[in-house]
């Protein structure tokens, strides 16, 4: 399967550079496409009353969440099967790093509210500036230069290296 998508490499990177594009495009309000506009809501007033409601919501939060945090989790767990003593340390880190932002939410959500009204007037802003860094991340893509780019960003910081492995 990988040699399938390795012999694709070049149409995918246009074809994904490309709609990156697109969609900096679209953030840009220079294109419109309507289906991207779509919101659906769904009603859960008659819900929240209900002693399994809270069950639900973290049920959908963790399906959500999964494939983010799964290879993770996989990786400091398989971890722990051979060093149970780096193993704990690991998962105890991952749990407090897990764990901590949602800790800060819970205490500051009265405050994050009013926060998040107040950024509601620099939106635009946001999406304008979202939509350059897709308009030039799906060039750099398209080009091909964004591996090269990768590559000298990696020779004038090698430091940098060393913080992912």
């Amino acid at each position: 399967l990988s040699d399938f998508f390795y012999d694709l490499k070049k149409e995918m990177n246009i074809f994904s550079g490309i709609l990156i594009i697109f969609l900096g495009l679209f953030f840009l309000g220079i294109l419109k496409f309507p289906f991207l506009d779509l919101e659906r809501k769904l009603n859960f007033d008659k819900l929240q009353n209900l002693s399994f409601f809270p069950l639900l919501i973290g049920m959908a939060f963790a399906f959500g969440w999964s494939p983010c945090i799964g290879p993770i989790l996989g990786s400091v767990l398989a971890i722990a099967i051979n060093d149970s003593v780096n193993g704990t340390l690991l998962l105890t880190i991952y749990s407090i790093g897990l764990g901590i932002p949602f800790l800060i939410v819970g205490l500051m959500m009265g405050k994050l509210i009013i926060l998040s009204k107040n950024l509601a007037k620099f939106s635009r802003h946001f999406q304008i500036l979202t939509g350059l860094i897709l308009l030039i991340t799906g060039i750099l893509i398209l080009n091909g230069t964004i591996q090269s780019l990768g590559f000298q960003l990696n020779s004038i910081l090698p430091s940098l290296e060393m913080l992912l492995i």
